[in-house]
């Protein structure tokens, strides 16, 4: 009989122990992608609890205190950052207890962005590539001037495209359904096409036919022989 009352004695011990223990409830971010201030909440229930806080730990081996005497439910702003990770703990007057934050800090970075090729001919086509992280969460968009070349396309992609002139082609990464934008660009400089024929065989009394392709050129000089022609005569010519 003795020894059925001992065990039942201290299994009544280990449930009360137990119920005064504090049991903590912690909000965190699970994924940061851009440092700064985001809101952590906290709740901590239990008997004889004496003290609430806030700890932080910055790597290498930092630990700094955040806010002693919190109230057992509450909520603030924090700074995140990569590394930085937040600890609640619940003070008894024989236990501690205590969670860490495990927040993932995934910055968005342009890994990779390059042409196959920075000098073309008219006509011909660039492959543009790129590589962005996080994966998954990032998209990409190509842009030419004013032009979108390429919109919502995936973290990892090779995009074809032929310029008419020389430019820059820029890409945006974001991450989705964020403000989180970086950018980079690349020139890739058009070679125009020249093309330039004179109809053969004209005797003096004959019109000569010229015939010519040259886009991007902003002036145009004609010679005959070694002397620049008359303005006369250049008003006179066809200039398509």
């Amino acid at each position: 009989m003795k020894k059925c009352f001992a065990i039942l004695l201290l299994t009544a011990i280990g449930f009360c122990a137990s119920a005064q223990a504090p049991r903590i409830h912690f909000k965190y971010p699970l994924r940061v992608f851009k440092a700064g201030e985001h809101e952590i909440s906290w709740k901590v229930e239990g008997s004889k609890i004496k003290r609430v806080y806030l700890e932080r730990f910055v790597p290498p081996n930092q630990t700094e205190m955040v806010e002693d005497n919190l109230p057992f439910e509450g909520s603030r702003k924090v700074f995140f950052n990569k590394g930085v990770k937040y600890k609640i703990v619940a003070e008894t007057k024989k236990e501690v207890r205590h969670i860490i934050s495990q927040t993932r800090f995934e910055e968005l970075q342009i890994r990779k962005f390059q042409a196959n090729t920075k000098t073309i001919k008219e006509g011909e086509d660039v492959e543009l590539s790129w590589e962005i992280s996080p994966t998954i969460f990032s998209e990409a968009n190509i842009v030419n001037g004013d032009k979108v070349v390429g919109k919502n396309l995936p973290d990892s992609y090779t995009l074809k495209v032929r310029p008419d002139t020389s430019g820059y082609y820029t890409l945006i990464a974001s991450i989705k359904n964020t403000d989180i934008k970086l950018r980079d660009s690349i020139w890739i400089e058009v070679k125009p096409i020249f093309y330039f024929s004179v109809q053969p065989f004209v005797t003096s009394q004959d019109s000569l036919r010229l015939e010519w392709k040259m886009n991007n050129l902003k002036n145009i000089q004609i010679y005959s022989t070694n002397t620049l022609l008359s303005e006369d005569d250049l008003q006179k010519a066809s200039f398509p």
